[in-house]
């Protein structure tokens, strides 16, 4: 017993620790002096709840849906989903996912104009009901996912009547849903008393604010934007979805299972769970609910096509929409596409001329949920998000590759996958690799970055601050474990230093990890240290020390192997990728 009371008490003391730390870390962030504007959030698709028939006696939520019918539906169709995964039996399990899927999309059906089939509105739709003080007096919070993170922080730095998230039907284009937000936009500088506000979006809602700067850039009020994880110029997962080549598909379900997750504020790698499902299941699962239900519904959705890459455009519209009767749709996705999306770099850069400070922030070497290595951030891929190159995950530029563009400065990735030379705005791109679809809120640097991109003009470009370069390491949660060069962000090692610093570190709130070995490629170093228990947020010292040997390569790769607990994994590792410079 008194062991046991020992064990607690020192337990106990190592919580005490943690949140002193925690707190010393909350004041030097409040020591931060933040703008004097009001703040604008604008989420992406499937973020916001939707209604039907909101205000009545009918009202129903058909977004997201609602769980009893769906939990019906899979227990009564739970010997067909089992024989898929378990007797190969493919046709009869995604038969019966095709029947969940159809009471999922029937509601949200739309109009051959684009228009939603049933009256339909978002939980909130003015200015007024939708700041943080009057969500949270509503109890809203919980249902508004940018809310949990980013808008509560921001609340807590300028207050919870100057922070505001602009919720609108997702479903429908980006032109309809910007003339909506024009009018939130105008609403709160009148509630504010101010003259410009300070905005991101996430997702889709980067492609709102693009839409936004082209038709209204003129006469903007904005002072900050911050594009998070932005789909400027669609996804290439849109060919693959409404392509009816059933080869294509090569689902990653534990990507998917890891966004939906950390929405919910898990952090857990999914992906040895994922690994005893029956792949060719969930290839076949994903390819019906697409081909036999979904395409009857959201090919008259005007943010499935605000997400199709202009390159595709044409090839796509011409098959799935009709000129007559889908007339409406037509008019407002072909001006998106051939006047909005089609000049992305100079809406961007007229805006910055108009004194607005813009940023993007993105990731990379994720693989999209589609499969087929294509690199960008689970969702959007790294040419549709920055506008530069993009390599596949299982690709490098070769050492002799130069920068699509010679600017002065060098834009290519650590990984060597990513060129940002010839991006959107390549002083003003910073590129995560391994950031997931808006992980930057689960990553508590990230989100330190994206809030004094939005909040502070402390950082005008990727020069700015040497805690932020253009191109950083996630450090989220749910990775574990990771490393770091001397302690920071740049991913630099210099091949003549005899000796350098590290540090190793469990990113995790509440798992604890075993570092097995860490291992070095590219360079003539050995490693020291690191290895061992590391409990939740401990760091331990690392020591490259450079031996004899020639240098490989102008990049290199440090991999950590370790057991995490708990896990569903038996064993983990995590490759980092540096610039090596001489």
């Amino acid at each position: 017993m008194k062991k046991f009371k020992r064990v607690v008490c020192i337990l106990l003391s190592i919580a005490l620790i943690f949140s002193f730390v925690s707190v010393i870390g909350y004041a030097r962030e409040n020591e931060e002096k933040y703008e004097d504007y009001p703040v604008i959030i604008v989420p992406g698709l499937l973020e916001n709840e939707l209604i039907k028939d909101k205000g009545t006696k009918n009202e129903t939520r058909v977004w997201p849906p609602q769980i009893s019918p769906v939990a019906s539906l899979i227990l009564k169709n739970f010997p067909a989903l089992m024989r898929g995964t378990t007797k190969k039996e493919y046709e009869k399990g995604s038969e019966a996912v095709v029947k969940i899927a159809e009471t999922i999309f029937e509601p949200l059906k739309t109009n051959d104009d684009g228009s939603s089939y049933y009256d339909i509105k978002p939980l909130t739709e003015t200015a007024e009901e939708s700041s943080y003080t009057a969500l949270k007096k509503a109890g809203l919070l919980s249902v508004t996912p940018t809310g949990r993170k980013l808008l509560s922080d921001v609340a807590e730095k300028i207050g919870g009547d100057n922070c505001f998230v602009f919720q609108y039907d997702w479903r429908l284009d980006a032109v309809t849903c910007v003339e909506k937000l024009k009018t939130f936009v105008d609403d709160v500088l009148k509630i504010t008393g101010k003259d410009k506000a300070n905005v991101i979006g996430n997702s889709y809602g980067c492609e709102l604010w693009l839409e936004y700067l082209n038709e209204y850039g003129n006469n903007s009020h904005l002072n900050n934007i911050v594009f998070n994880s932005p789909a400027f110029a669609g996804s290439e997962m849109f060919n693959i979805i409404m392509n009816d080549d059933e080869s294509l598909m090569d689902a990653k379900a534990e990507i998917a299972l890891d966004m939906i997750l950390r929405d919910k504020g898990i952090d857990l790698d999914l992906e040895d769970i994922t690994s005893f499902i029956d792949k060719g299941f969930i290839n076949k699962c994903v390819y019906d609910v697409i081909q036999k239900c979904a395409l009857k519904y959201v090919t008259t959705w005007g943010c499935v096509w605000g997400v199709c890459p202009t390159d595709l455009y044409d090839e796509y519209r011409n098959i799935y929409l009709d000129d007559n009767k889908n007339a409406a749709l037509l008019k407002v996705e072909d001006y998106m596409h051939k006047d909005t999306m089609a000049n992305i770099s100079e809406i961007l850069i007229k805006a910055q001329k108009k004194s607005i400070n813009v940023n993007i922030l993105t990731g990379e070497g994720v693989e999209l949920a589609t499969g087929n290595h294509m690199n960008g951030d689970g969702l959007v891929d790294v040419k549709c998000s920055t506008g530069g190159t993009g390599l596949s995950t299982d690709k490098f530029f070769d050492e002799d590759y130069v920068q699509a563009v010679q600017d002065g400065h060098d834009h290519i990735s650590p990984s060597r996958q990513t060129d940002v030379s010839n991006g959107y705005l390549p002083e003003n791109t910073w590129v995560v690799y391994g950031m997931e679809h808006c992980q930057e809120y689960d990553d508590k640097d990230l989100r330190k970055l994206a809030e004094k991109l939005l909040m502070t003009r402390d950082i005008t470009d990727v020069y700015s601050d040497e805690n932020y370069p253009q191109f950083l390491e996630s450090h989220n949660p749910k990775d574990c474990v990771s490393l770091r060069i001397d302690g920071s962000a740049q991913s630099v090692i210099d091949s003549n230093s005899k000796e350098i610093k590290a540090v190793i570190k469990n990113d995790s709130l509440w798992r604890f990890a075993t570092v097995k070995s860490i291992t070095i490629n590219g360079v003539p170093y050995e490693i020291t240290g690191g290895k061992g228990l590391l409990l939740p947020n401990m760091k331990k010292s690392v020591t490259l020390k450079r031996i004899e040997g020639d240098v490989e390569s102008t990049q290199c790769s440090i991999t950590v192997n370790y057991v995490e607990f708990p896990s569903f994994k038996a064993n983990s590792e995590r490759t980092q990728y540096f610039k090596v410079v001489k």
